[in-house]
């Protein structure tokens, strides 16, 4: 056999190996727990890729109200996309300490539907009392909706 083969077959067992790390780390590291909406924040940016590589270049975070065509006619802003973020600051009881916490997670785009007040499942460190890795939608109000 070829050390092309050998160095696929090594690259593959690699991948897997990472994947599974994750699994098992996001398995025994963190657990589910309902968490409250306090507030949400969009933040904008011009964003453009450069050369061949996927390198992208992002400006500051800038507000979401600008007019993005006159942005695009601005010869700073020919070639650049504008990609939105939301910010949701989330409350919840951490199982780290059992004291209230208030933490920040960041969605990549604008295509949610949360609202202030709102109570989701927050996916939560039990080792770190403010770290969230994730966020959705909690099983009961799907269930209503």
């Amino acid at each position: 056999m070829s050390n092309r083969f050998y160095g696929i077959a090594l690259s593959c067992i690699m991948a897997a190996g990472g994947y599974l790390y994750t699994q098992a780390d996001r398995a025994i590291n963190y657990t589910t727990i309902p968490a409250r909406v306090v507030s949400l924040k969009d933040k904008c940016q011009l964003v453009r890729k450069e050369g061949a590589m996927t390198h992208r270049i992002f400006t500051e975070d800038m507000s979401c109200d600008v007019d993005f065509a006159s942005l695009q006619e601005d010869h700073a802003g020919r070639g650049f996309e504008l990609t939105r973020q939301t910010e949701l600051s989330l409350t919840y009881m951490s199982p780290v300490d059992g004291l209230q916490h208030t933490a920040a997670y960041t969605l990549d785009d604008d295509s949610h539907d949360y609202a202030t007040d709102e109570v989701v499942e927050a996916r939560v460190s039990k080792t770190s009392a403010e770290e969230v890795i994730g966020v959705a939608k909690a099983k009961a109000q799907e269930a209503g909706s």
